[in-house]
């Protein structure tokens, strides 16, 4: 599969909440169990076993070593707790491809390994929690000839020899995190769910274990303030070097791009057991909210205070730059057919009504310079926000010893 692509291709992309899983048996490290092992019935050592899906410890093990955990010291493996930032991430994914597919999102190995190939990069879910700098997400791949040929060769002897995988055990997995990453994007575009929400769900669903405490995610604070093009650039003069290996790093993926656009939107949320009347009731709220834009309004400063997704409307419902495919088939089919500033009609799609604005498109090779400051309002937002999360850490930390209960907080 890997000599047809690349044949083809040479021819021719907190505040607090409380996390809980139900449904998810994880095996405990500890004697023989440190390997994160134990035994199906077929004699398969298993790491763990999720709504009946079972995750193999082969798989933890290729998980742990693309990380690149396995070449770390030995302290830092209980300091950091990797292992369970591996298993953590596996757990992650095989709910959130679940959910996936039970929408409808389906990917075939096939199409993650063509992914591998185009993309040159392979995908990692870890625990959300995991210390930055310690992997995940995307992470580039070094399989290049020559001319920036793909290397079938060498990405097969990565996947046989260094994690241990055959290539239909490596697509399998790769199928997996693309349908996670799916998930991921339709959840940040549409759900908004309290922390209160959260807990009162789980409390229906189950009473043999009552868990609370308070996580400060870094990612939670990442438009708690929405940096200028001054900061930007002011951060970037500083931090050039970080900048530079970066783009070093992930030049390819900002070579070569299939048409992708960056938009912004704003929603209007329907209940899914909203009545007719509720429902045309927030249509006409949408259709008013186009009308002020199409009048001269800013989308964005409208999109902080009409859209309810509290997320992107932080950032005026700005939406990353992204191909078709990558998210719900709703906006791919209305933004992809607006012109560059293009404002959308109404349309329905999964949480509600939307309104889309085509801001840019972008094809081929992205300049340097744009590429970069892309490169360094991502790491700026990064550092940012793992700055507020320690600090709302620490402010709460102080509250609780001197007496403060969570609940308060």
């Amino acid at each position: 599969m890997l000599d047809l692509l690349a044949n083809r291709l040479g021819k021719y992309f907190v505040i607090f909440f409380v996390v809980l899983v139900s449904g998810v048996f994880v095996l405990q490290f500890g004697g023989q169990q440190a390997e994160g092992l134990a035994s199906c019935g077929s004699n398969v050592a298993l790491a763990a076993e999720v709504y009946g899906d079972k995750i193999s410890a082969g798989e933890f093990q290729a998980n742990f070593r693309l990380a690149g955990f396995d070449r770390q010291p030995p302290e830092n493996g209980e300091l950091y707790g990797l292992r369970r930032i591996v298993l953590n991430g596996l757990v992650d994914r095989s709910l959130l491809a679940r959910s996936a597919r039970e929408l409808g999102f389906s990917v075939t190995p096939d199409e993650a390994t063509r992914r591998f190939v185009e993309e040159r990069s392979v995908l990692l879910t870890l625990d959300v929690d995991a210390p930055a700098g310690l992997g995940g997400g995307e992470i580039p791949t070094p399989f290049e000839k020559e001319g920036g040929v793909f290397d079938p060769e060498g990405a097969r002897n990565f996947i046989l020899h260094r994690l241990k995988r055959s290539e239909g055990e490596f697509a399998d997995a790769q199928a997996e995190e693309l349908l996670a990453e799916r998930m991921r994007d339709l959840i940040r575009a549409n759900v908004k769910v309290s922390p209160r929400e959260v807990w009162d769900a789980y409390v229906r669903e189950t009473d043999r274990v009552t868990l609370e405490y308070a996580r400060f995610s870094a990612p939670y604070y990442v438009d708690v303030a929405e940096p200028t093009k001054a900061d930007v650039e002011a951060w970037l003069k500083d931090n050039a070097d970080a900048v530079n290996a970066d783009y070093t790093a992930n030049k390819h993926r900002y070579t070569g791009l299939e048409r992708q656009v960056r938009a912004r939107q704003i929603l209007f949320t329907v209940e899914p057991t909203a009545d007719d009347a509720t429902r045309e009731s927030v249509r006409k709220r949408a259709e008013g909210v186009r009308k002020k834009i199409l009048g001269g309004a800013d989308f964005g400063q409208v999109a902080k205070t009409e859209s309810d997704d509290e997320t992107s409307a932080k950032r005026g419902g700005e939406l990353p730059y992204a191909p078709k495919g990558r998210r719900p088939e709703v906006f791919d089919n209305t933004v992809f057919a607006l012109e560059e500033g293009g404002i959308s009609e109404i349309v329905e799609g999964p949480g509600g009504f939307f309104l889309f604005k085509a801001e840019r498109f972008r094809e081929g090779d992205v300049p340097e310079e744009e590429a970069k400051y892309e490169i360094a309002e991502r790491l700026f937002r990064a550092a940012q926000s793992e700055t507020a999360a320690k600090k709302a850490a620490t402010e709460a930390h102080a509250k609780i010893l001197a007496g403060q209960s969570f609940t308060a907080l």
